[in-house]
């Protein structure tokens, strides 16, 4: 019995620490298997497919004039980059330098935006 005193003074932190998040994991992995054998049972009706892509459906919703300029753009495919190791470490440093720069703003200013300029972070996005 005193060893086991001993192990709990020595893994207490360890267990408060993680302790939670472990019992969490495991109840949900028993909630998830209770669920999977009694979803067996009874099928659930399965959701309809959407059989349209995003980009039309955003064009559907979307009576915006400027939106027009998605539906004719081509297919870009996607070419993959290679580089030496001596690009890559330099390519990361200057990476490295422009998140380095980057700040959290909480605040917001009201100098208009122009439409380009949202068309193209949308872009981006996409």
């Amino acid at each position: 019995m005193e060893d086991f005193r001993v192990f709990l003074e020595q893994q207490a932190p360890l267990l408060l620490t993680y302790g939670p998040l472990l019992l969490a994991i495991v109840l949900g992995y028993m909630l998830g298997k209770s669920r999977a054998s009694g979803s067996q049972d009874a099928e659930r009706p399965k959701a309809p497919l959407l059989r349209r892509s995003s980009s039309e459906l955003l064009l559907q919703e979307s009576n915006d004039a400027s939106m027009d300029v998605f539906e004719d753009a081509p297919h870009v495919p996607y070419q993959q980059l290679t580089f030496s190791p001596v690009e890559m470490e330099k390519r990361s440093w200057d990476f490295y330098q422009l998140m380095d720069r980057r700040r959290s703003v909480r605040f917001f200013s009201d100098k208009p935006v122009p439409r380009e300029v949202i068309d193209n972070i949308i872009r981006t996005a996409g």
